[in-house]
Parts: C-alpha cells; sequence; structure tokens
C-alpha cells in the first residue's frame, strides 16, 4: 500500500512512475532514471526498510541508477538504542506451514551506507555522512 501510494503521488505530480510486483523491479533498474525508497528507520550502519530493499540497492549499484532515501531526521534512530537495535523474524505460519521445513519471515532488511547516492530530505539532497551528522549521529 505505502508503494502505491507514493506512486500515485508522484504521478500526481508529473513523474513517469512504474509500479510492479516485488520480483519485477529488480529486471527493471537498468532502465530507471534512479531508484528511490523510504525508511523506516536510519542507523549508524544504514537503512532499515521492507525487506528487499537491500539487494535492490546492490542491484542499482551494479547497473548504475543512483539509489536515494526519502527520510527526515525523525527517521534517525536516537544514538542511545544504536547497540539495541535488532532485525527480527516474525512467525513463520503466517508464511506458510510446511512440516520439515524451516519458514523464514521477515519484514526488514538494513541497507549499508555506501550503498546510498543521497538522503532526500526536507533540507534537499545529503549524503549518508552528512545527514547522520545533521541528524546528531556521529559515525567516525
Amino acid at each position: 500500500c505505502e508503494g502505491v501510494q507514493t506512486a500515485q503521488a508522484l504521478a500526481r505530480e508529473g513523474f513517469t512512475v512504474r509500479l510492479g510486483v516485488d520480483a519485477l523491479v529488480f529486471g527493471r533498474v537498468k532502465e530507471a532514471d534512479l531508484v528511490m525508497v523510504g525508511a523506516d528507520a536510519v542507523t549508524a550502519q544504514g537503512v532499515v526498510n521492507k525487506v528487499g530493499t537491500y539487494p535492490l540497492a546492490v542491484t542499482a549499484r551494479t547497473e548504475g541508477p543512483p539509489f536515494y532515501v526519502l527520510a527526515g531526521f525523525e527517521k534517525l534512530l536516537p544514538p542511545e538504542l544504536q547497540g539495541a537495535f535488532r532485525i527480527e523474524g516474525r512467525p513463520p505460519d503466517e508464511v506458510a506451514r510446511v512440516e520439515g521445513v524451516k519458514v523464514e519471515n521477515v519484514y526488514f532488511d538494513l541497507t549499508p551506507l555506501e550503498l546510498i547516492t543521497s538522503f532526500v530530505t526536507p533540507r534537499g539532497l545529503m549524503d549518508p555522512k552528512t545527514f547522520l551528522s545533521e541528524g546528531g549521529l556521529d559515525i567516525d
């Protein structure tokens, strides 16, 4: 639903937008002028977003288009929570119950900062280091 809403908003603003099923995107990246995703959270290690964001960033790196993350500073995980943050699995039976098979159900992944071209913020484009620094996180 989030992707559909974002696509509609961008289309209303005059952008040419393509929307497809999850796995389709990897074959279409080379045709894109850019890749833009949101962020559920941002840590000193990277961007936490829906599962599939990390491989999408890797694909963008190999295929060429810049990879942007749309996020405000409110998405930054506070420094005191950085060390405690973990991406956890969800109940396997949400996906399937298969006897003798371990089912994995993960909602989020972590995209390393080095795969991000820029953050798109209310203050304009910022490289990852600047975004974290302006938001009060020191990664040095």
